[in-house]
């Protein structure tokens, strides 16, 4: 992209900062493709287009950090442009092959395995801020059996088992660890091999199969999860003068419990599925 900056006149308002902003943006979009004569002036005009896009902005009074990012996601899409436009453009109906490179097995599998780690444990957090009021819940019944014997210290414990579980359950959403090679799958930025598309495809079956099960499973851990309050309640009523309802109460916990995992397991039913069928996606 040398010398792009003759391919349109000094009108603009933007300043060379912002100017090699966007040339930096256009060549790392459109690093995989290679730099012919035609790829690079179309290189060019999309650099013409953004600065023209960037005095629009700035006319309406946009400030420039708003308007490099809102026209950064305008043209997000600019590898496909290119791709369509230039490369596959200039070859004989005949020859039209991909000009991304081919995904290899073990890249498929390291997507496949993280996306899967990272669904994984976004689902965990999830899971424990839906059960955080089961350690409260589970040490007031108790405290209450014991008729009050520690007092307000138990039900003190059982908050704080409650803010501990939100506390973790936010950390492991934060930490979710990004996905390799992420934005290039998810764009399509990629060529997969006969052999591998048809392992993929079978196992896409197996996945599908999976969490049908897993999902099945989540479902009825949910809607049972009001049993252990009943049963509870039962033994509370068996021995009314005795339980003061702690039973019911240690049944909420129980609830909560089951509420957690049948929310990992909804969360976490079609991480596979979900990871091969980006892989392909037409």
């Amino acid at each position: 992209m040398q010398g792009s900056s003759q391919a349109y006149e000094p009108k603009h308002r933007a300043d060379e900062s912002v100017s090699i902003e966007f040339k930096r943006f256009i060549l790392e979009e459109t690093k995989a493709i290679a730099q012919t004569p035609e790829a690079d002036l179309y290189r060019v005009q999309l650099l013409s287009q953004m600065l023209e896009r960037f005095d629009q902005y700035m006319a309406n009074g946009a400030d420039a950090g708003s308007a490099c990012k809102y026209i950064k996601m305008e043209f997000s899409d600019i590898a496909e442009r290119l791709r369509r436009d230039v490369v596959e453009a200039e070859k004989p109906m005949q020859e039209r092959a991909s000009a991304w490179p081919l995904l290899s097995e073990d890249e498929a599998a390291l997507y496949i395995r993280q996306s899967c780690a990272a669904a994984r444990k976004r689902a965990l957090g999830i899971s424990l801020c839906s059960a955080c009021v089961m350690p409260l819940m589970l040490i007031t019944g108790m405290n209450t059996l014991a008729s009050g014997y520690v007092g307000d210290v138990g039900n003190l414990l059982g908050l704080c088992g409650m803010f501990g579980m939100i506390a973790m359950g936010v950390y492991a959403i934060v930490t979710v660890k990004n996905v390799e090679n992420e934005k290039m799958i998810r764009k399509r930025r990629f060529e997969l091999a006969a052999h591998l598309k048809k392992k993929l495809t079978d196992l896409i079956k197996a996945a599908e199969e999976k969490a049908r099960i897993k999902r099945g499973k989540s479902i009825a851990l949910l809607v049972a999860s009001v049993v252990p309050i009943f049963l509870g309640a039962v033994v509370d009523e068996l021995w009314v003068n005795w339980t003061n309802d702690a039973f019911a109460m240690m049944g909420t916990g129980v609830m909560f419990a089951m509420i957690g995992a049948g929310v990992h397991g909804l969360v976490s039913a079609t991480a596979e599925k979900n990871a091969v069928a980006a892989l392909l996606k037409e």
